[in-house]
């Protein structure tokens, strides 16, 4: 083989080697995540609805598995999921891990994005939680595999 093929392939193999990173980098979409939620006591979970943003009106489900005393008198630290269905869509949810305080008009935590199906088929991400008992902000990040 002489050297310009060798250089002629070489080239070709760095060229398809670079091709697939960005493909792979393609394949996967971030961005940042907001959500605002709107909830109320049904049975010993919470019904609510809200708007994920930019997808939507989302109706939602949280079940508590965990209360614990914290971080100060008369203050619970609460442990659940979060289940949020789109209304447009009704296949597609995100299902977050949620964990944080509650002290009087306050609460506040963390976030993961454990599962998501639909138009958040293979979602992952994290972030904040902020609001108040039944209306909570969440900010952070998520990711897509597109």
């Amino acid at each position: 083989m002489t050297c310009a093929a060798r250089r002629i392939i070489a080239a070709a193999t760095i060229t398809a080697a670079g091709l697939l990173v960005i493909a792979a980098s393609a394949a996967t979409q971030t961005e940042s995540f907001t959500a605002v939620f709107s909830d109320r006591p049904c049975g010993a979970r919470l019904c609510g609805d809200g708007v994920i943003d930019p997808y939507g009106r989302v109706t939602t489900i949280t079940v508590f598995s965990r209360r614990t005393p914290g971080p100060e008198p008369g203050c619970h630290t609460y442990k659940g999921t979060r289940t949020a269905t789109l209304v447009k869509n009704k296949r597609s949810t995100l299902r977050f891990a949620i964990q944080g305080p509650l002290c009087g008009a306050h609460a506040w935590g963390t976030f993961r994005i454990v599962s998501g199906t639909g138009t958040f088929s293979n979602a992952s991400g994290s972030g904040v939680i902020w609001g108040a008992p039944l209306v909570v902000h969440y900010y952070g990040v998520m990711r897509l595999d597109r």
